[in-house]
């Protein structure tokens, strides 16, 4: 810098005046004060004796006039010179003190400081569903909400940014809290819905499915005795257990436990057998016990001892009387309808009395028209010897077999040989033979008959009477039981042995016999081992009757849902969300409880609409108990919409300018500039849109385009064109319209849900909330920010080429506080790595918005060939204790509070930067250079995260570890209490 002009009225003592100018670098602030005023009036003085008009004049009071006018203007150049040092700061960058000057020398280089950047969030709506609500709403661009402030705070208002269509299903979708828990091999336990039950320990419970409903024969079914109930209010089910696991294993196999459309049967009746409460044999007097040593018929030798230990005809068989008649007219076969082919999918049973059935192109009961099969069973009696012809005729195919033997087979699609539709079989008159015919209906028209010829009569259907259903077992029990119904399920149950049957009939009857006489219930059932298993067990078997149906419930899933899925399931079917659209996850997280959302955008539906597929993954884990899915979801901004007429153009004047009334003017989040910022300010002249330009200058004449200038104080200045460079505005009253937002920086930065007033009601509208806090935001930029900022523009000029352009970039982009560019290698490749921080100093996550917005912002600035990647910077803190000697003439607390205040603001958040380590030495020096303390010893220095690592305190830039990227760190105070101890001495 060159020295100032002087002249001889300056000249004075050397050194005084004029000092020298050095300005050597790294200053804070230029030295241009060619003198003071002790060394201007020293200067002035030590002149008067060399001039002889002023020999005289020897003294040097300064009360004497002539003094007093050189003491004048020895203040008077030391104002000048004070003022000249001030403009000489203030014209560069990195010296100047006023905002205004820094504005001014930004604007030079076409930057303007940032005004400031809206906090941005997503609005979750709750629709009205009481009844006569609409079933759809749109939310239009606009819809306002606002905050519930908090002490000392102004309420905040947001606004929607995009409409959305909204329904009342959407709300609150809850998540799926239950699991389905099928009966499986080794089960003890099952959900019931409801919580009455009516279940108590020691009733019987049965678990059965289709393979038991099908086949009278199988064995996978299980009868339990309860345990223990546990009703639970909360979800309204009930947990049953048992002590013994579902299903069997013997020595030659497993018995696994029902699998296809499982069913739980509660035993609401408990009975038992006609004569279980027959006197005891042997007390009964000699001629009573004679009288009963003769049966008409007795069972087949060796079923009971001739010693009587027990009553000689207590025995199943004989209470039913089974082996002393027997039907001599048939009533027809036992049918099983199937409504699938191959018998599954079974329907009813019934007796039929012929097979002779046309159904056209229908089909019996409730079975579906097509694809469905039968199958009768049952026995047919010969009316004489010889040779019998049976013939069936079938839509579509029938199988035919008598006494085992396979006569007719036209089951066209089975890969059976065919055989003709008749066939003969020699019988002998008075025999029953087993009998079993099959049926499938496939497509079209369905019949099927059964018809035979023999000696003594012609072609015909086989009659009734010649047709007896399979024999089924007759027990009674011991009273009347008008609650067992045909068609319900019944449990004979041994000390050693049960078995289930199918009530085929109920029926009012009365036994006489073992000196008890009274009113039974005669119940004809269906299955196996009866007689084998029961039939001389009539003091032991408990009957478990009266079977009522449970509906099964699905179990309480306590599982977390886990961060790393992409996908929930919810409790009801969602219907008319399609791929894209906004849905909000907010919930308890899984291990502190804690609150916490995310945004998610859906790939698609499944499982008949209860699933959410996301395009992403959770970055979140929650408890499923209390998380909800927002659907009915709006991007928001921070930011109340005004609309103002500022003025009236007048095409006389070029360059017409005119004042927002209301400030500050809103600015929003985008990745469609390099500022990542964009004006919500838009103005109408005469009804017709005028675009906003960053400068006049090379404008036409006919373009119609404005610049704004944002003053110190906030207030925006709209300036037109002068016909030249820009249009100018037409004549008109009130014919300028400007509507903008209102609101901007880290005011909008409230907490999630905090934004529950809903300011605007489209008709429907309930309730607003934001699961999410809002991010984004900065304050207007501050004259250091500006001073470091500033030639960014002009560094990378909007283009992202080098490493350093990179940072400049980011650090440059709105909402962004801090960035770091380092080369590395990814494995593959050597890439830009580029770690930031929020205005605010909180993260950047990979998933936000703001992330989003810049890395699309650096795409299409940079090189499309130079792979880079953007990640949130590692927080850590460190602690501190020392001892501190404070001098005896100050007050301690001050002394303190100084100390601790120096120390929070120099390692805050603004102050640090990326990688740079705390050293005691560091710590020790600012604490000194507090006024009062006389000496300082530091006890202890501690990395919160990192408590093993020993002063100095490291924190890294990006590196590689373990193949894995780590972004840098940044290390500074902790705010938690007492981060700081000081031990005053």
């Amino acid at each position: 810098m060159t020295e100032p002009d002087t002249c001889d009225c300056c000249e004075g003592v050397t050194p005084l005046t004029p000092a020298p100018i050095d300005n050597p670098p790294g200053q804070a602030a230029l030295a241009y004060r060619v003198g003071t005023h002790a060394r201007f009036k020293a200067s002035m003085q030590a002149q008067i004796a060399p001039r002889a008009a002023l020999s005289d004049l020897t003294t040097r009071d300064d009360d004497d006039a002539s003094i007093a006018l050189i003491d004048a203007w020895a203040t008077t150049l030391d104002v000048l010179t004070f003022y000249q040092e001030r403009i000489a700061n203030e014209g560069y960058l990195r010296t100047a003190t006023e905002r205004l000057s820094i504005l001014e020398l930004a604007r030079s280089i076409g930057y303007e400081l940032r005004p400031g950047v809206a906090a941005s969030t997503y609005l979750a709506f709750e629709l009205e569903t009481a009844p006569g609500s609409p079933e759809k709403v749109t939310l239009p661009i606009g819809t306002k909400a606002q905050t519930i402030p908090g002490q000392d705070e102004r309420p905040q208002t947001f606004e929607t940014v995009e409409a959305i269509e909204a329904r009342p299903e959407w709300n609150k979708l809850k998540v799926k809290t239950t699991k389905p828990l099928l009966p499986v091999f080794g089960s003890r336990r099952v959900y019931l819905q409801g919580v009455t039950t009516q279940l108590k320990p020691g009733d019987g419970l049965l678990i059965v499915g289709r393979e038991r409903e099908e086949d009278p024969a199988s064995e996978r079914w299980d009868f339990r005795r309860v345990g223990k109930v546990t009703p639970d209010n909360v979800n309204n089910i009930t947990l049953v257990e048992w002590e013994e696991g579902l299903g069997w294993s013997r020595g030659f196999g497993t018995i696994l436990p029902a699998a296809q459309d499982v069913k739980v049967y509660a035993f609401r009746q408990k009975a038992a057998l006609f004569g279980h409460n027959a006197p005891e044999w042997r007390t009964l007097p000699k001629d009573v016990r004679d009288q009963f040593r003769t049966l008409p018929t007795l069972p087949a030798a060796g079923t009971f001892s001739p010693d009587y230990v027990d009553w000689p005809d207590l025995f199943l068989a004989q209470i039913a009387g089974r082996y002393v008649t027997k039907a001599l007219t048939g009533t027809g076969l036992l049918g099983e309808y199937f409504d699938q082919l191959g018998f599954t999918g079974y329907k009813f049973s019934r007796i039929d009395p012929t097979i002779d059935f046309n159904w056209f192109s229908g089909s019996p009961g409730e079975l579906k028209t097509n694809t469905f099969s039968i199958r009768w069973t049952g026995q047919i009696l010969a009316p004489a010897n010889g040779t019998y012809t049976f013939k069936t005729r079938s839509d579509d195919g029938v199988r035919l077999w008598i006494d085992g033997q396979l006569l007719i087979n036209k089951w066209f699609d089975r890969g059976s040989p065919a055989t003709p539709d008749s066939a003969e079989i020699v019988l002998q008159a008075g025999e029953r033979y087993d009998l079993r015919i099959e049926f499938y209906e496939n497509t079209g028209a369905a019949s099927v008959s059964l018809r035979w010829s023999g000696p003594g009569f012609t072609d015909q259907i086989v009659p009734t009477a010649q047709l007896f259903p399979p024999e089924n077992d007759t027990i009674y029990l011991d009273t009347l039981y008008s609650s067992i119904t045909p068609g319900s399920w019944l449990v004979l149950a041994s000390p050693d042995y049960n078995e289930l049957y199918e009530v085929m009939a109920v029926a009012e009857d009365a036994r006489k016999n073992f000196n008890l006489a009274g009113k039974a219930t005669r119940v004809t059932l269906k299955g196996e081992n009866l007689m084998e298993k029961f039939n001389s067990a009539v003091r032991e078997t408990v009957v478990y009757a009266a079977s009522e149906a449970l509906p099964l419930a699905e179990a309480p899933d306590t599982s977390a849902i886990a961060a790393g899925g992409n996908a929930i399931t919810v409790q009801s079917k969602v219907t008319g969300l399609s791929k894209g659209h906004t849905l909000i996850i907010a919930g308890p997280e899984a291990s502190s409880g804690a609150p916490i959302a995310e945004m998610v955008r859906l790939e698609r539906l499944e499982a008949d609409g209860t699933r959410l597929v996301f395009q992403r993954n959770l970055t979140h884990s929650y408890r499923r108990e209390g998380t909800v899915v927002h659907a009915n979801v709006a991007a928001a901004t921070h930011g109340e919409t005004k609309v103002e007429v500022p003025g009236s153009g007048d095409a006389s004047q070029p360059f017409q300018k005119f004042v927002l009334k209301q400030s500050p003017l809103t600015y929003t989040a985008t990745d469609q500039t390099p500022s990542g910022s964009i004006s919500t300010l838009s103005v109408r002249v005469n009804d017709v849109l005028w675009q906003e330009t960053p400068s006049l200058y090379g404008l036409g004449r006919r373009d119609r385009k404005y610049v704004t200038r944002i003053a110190d104080d906030g207030k925006v200045t709209v300036m037109f064109g002068d016909g030249q460079a820009g249009a100018r505005l037409p004549t008109g009253a009130e014919n300028v319209q400007a509507t903008y937002r209102v609101g901007t920086g880290l005011a909008g930065m409230v907490k999630a849900n905090q934004i529950s007033l809903l300011m605007t009601r489209p008709l429907g509208a309930k309730g607003v909330i934001n699961p999410i806090a809002p991010e984004g935001a900065q304050d207007p930029e501050t004259r250091d920010g500006a001073r470091q900022n500033a030639p960014l523009t002009v560094l990378t000029l909007d283009r992202v080429v080098s490493l350093q352009d990179f940072e400049d970039f980011a650090r440059a982009f709105s909402g962004i506080g801090k960035a770091q560019a380092v080369w590395l290698w990814d494995g593959e490749r050597r890439i830009v790595h580029v770690t930031v921080a929020a205005a605010d100093g909180g993260p950047v996550p990979s998933n936000s918005d703001l992330s989003k917005r810049l890395r699309n912002a650096i795409t299409a600035a940079a090189d499309p060939t130079q792979q880079f990647q953007i990640d949130s910077y590692t927080p850590l803190t460190f602690t501190a204790v020392a001892r501190v000697k404070i001098d005896a003439a100050y007050l301690p607390d001050k002394v303190s509070a100084a100390i601790t205040s120096a120390v929070q603001q120099a390692f805050a958040f603004e102050q640090r930067a990326f990688g740079q380590a705390v050293t005691a030495s560091e710590l020790i020096a600012l604490m000194q250079r507090i006024e009062g303390v006389v000496f300082v010893d530091l006890d202890s220095l501690k990395c919160v995260e990192r408590p093993a690592m020993k002063p100095p305190l490291v924190a890294e830039i990006a590196h590689r570890v373990d193949g894995d990227i780590e972004p840098a760190e940044l290390l500074t105070l902790s705010k938690a209490a007492n981060s700081l101890q000081l031990i005053v001495l």
